[in-house]
């Protein structure tokens, strides 16, 4: 592979319009969400950008420095796309990187990172995979993406974790190298019918996993005492949803759960408030909006239902300001969203994971520590993360975290808590 293949090195320098590097993270100190319908929601009465933008710094070392040999390891996902792009979790890894590098490092290493951004293309993911295998990478930390059926294959003949991903296929709640934070079709969707009662669903058409998504929600809605009345299966980016909206008011839905990309929510919005039931409350997931994001949606936004396995970022809660504190001074110019607090969560699950291994770091080292995780505490962005027996979701061993927080986006975009604290979405 050349030199402008899938990574390459980058010291201390910014760079432009590359796709994938490697980059050098030392020195001084520098991502299933659920769509869970609140309670009083439906009338219930039951109780992006290229995976280049971001900077490397040179390895000067610092009196608290690591002095164990560096190990490698992948910041994976779909950074950017032609469709949709999440770099936030691109830059909490680095960012998490670098702070703890210069803290003293990972049980005496510092990390190496590769950023590998799949675009979308299974064909490039496929490429990453085996750049993570031949680079000797001890593991890869995921954030949003819709490969893992290409990769894992790849990572588990290799003995390789996959670490942090959110997870959205059959392979990423099966493998046995695959330790997720987030879980979209079990624990997103499935998470719907949590206190709801009557509710319509507007999905795109995500092609393979688009009927595991329905089933889930509405195995979720079944389990919960709830009832899907509609399930609107649209196109991607239609001209107008307000057909779909009226189909599903027609049926009799008292909530709309938008399953769609982030950029067609505000046309969902507006089309809802057009409607003959323009009070009729949306219901999605805290990852499909940056902080500024929800701001820019403005009163339209007001109302609106959120749920998150993690906080939002706005939350004054500790670890939240620090981390944003620090992703921010990594890259000033850096979105910030659930994406953000999950790619931080997945480096310190690696953390906790490199604290139990002694000896060599090997890929199988450090998988067999992170399959023996009780309790590990992902820096307190998440529940505590438990490896040693099968999560609790049928058919998905591999979700150990089904534990969502639930949100209500008030005047100028803040997310005023509504649960307390972490609910569960199975039983």
């Amino acid at each position: 592979m050349s030199a402008g293949g899938v990574g390459q090195r980058v010291r201390a320098r910014r760079e432009k319009g590359a796709v994938h590097r490697r980059t050098w993270l030392s020195g001084a100190g520098v991502l299933a969400v659920g769509v869970v319908l609140l309670v009083s929601a439906c009338g219930s009465s039951a109780s992006g950008g290229s995976a280049s933008n971001s900077k490397s710094a040179s390895p000067t070392g610092s009196a608290s420095a690591a002095s164990g040999s560096a190990l490698k390891i992948m910041a994976f996902g779909q950074f950017q796309a032609s469709t949709f792009s999440y770099p936030e979790g691109r830059d909490a890894i680095l960012a998490a990187v670098q702070y703890y590098n210069a803290q003293g490092g990972f049980n005496g290493h510092k990390l190496q990172v590769t950023v590998c951004n799949d675009q979308g293309n299974p064909n490039l993911a496929r490429q990453c995979a085996q750049q993570a295998v031949s680079d000797g990478d001890v593991a890869v930390l995921g954030s949003y993406s819709q490969q893992g059926p290409t990769i894992l294959p790849i990572l588990q003949a290799a003995h390789i974790a996959y670490v942090g991903a959110t997870a959205q296929s059959p392979a990423d709640t099966t493998s046995s190298v695959s330790f997720p934070l987030e879980g979209l079709n079990q624990v997103v969707f499935g998470g719907i019918g949590y206190g709801a009662t009557i509710t319509g669903i507007l999905i795109e058409n995500y092609g393979t996993t688009t009927p595991l998504a329905e089933q889930s929600v509405e195995a979720g809605m079944a389990i919960n005492g709830g009832k899907v009345v509609k399930i609107e299966n649209t196109g991607s980016n239609l001209s107008s949803y307000a057909p779909a909206i009226s189909v599903m008011e027609s049926a009799g839905a008292q909530c709309v759960a938008a399953i769609m990309p982030p950029d067609q929510i505000p046309v969902i919005f507006q089309e809802m408030r057009q409607s003959s039931d323009p009070t009729i409350p949306m219901i999605n997931a805290q990852d499909s909006f940056s902080t500024a994001a929800l701001k820019q949606l403005g009163p339209v936004a007001d109302g609106m239902i959120l749920s998150s396995s993690t906080y939002p970022p706005s939350s004054t809660k500790a670890p939240v300001p620090m981390v944003v504190s620090e992703i921010k001074k990594y890259e000033p110019s850096a979105a910030i969203s659930q994406f953000s607090l999950q790619g931080w969560a997945a480096v310190e699950l690696l953390k906790d994971a490199l604290a139990k291994v002694s000896g060599t770091v090997t890929p199988q080292a450090l998988l067999t520590a992170l399959s023996s995780l009780t309790n590990a505490s992902t820096g307190g962005l998440y529940p505590p993360y438990t490896t040693t027996h099968a999560g609790p979701v049928p058919n998905a061993p591999r979700i150990f975290l089904t534990k969502v927080l639930i949100f209500k986006v008030g005047s100028g975009g803040s997310e005023i808590p509504v649960s307390k604290g972490f609910v569960s979405v199975v039983k």
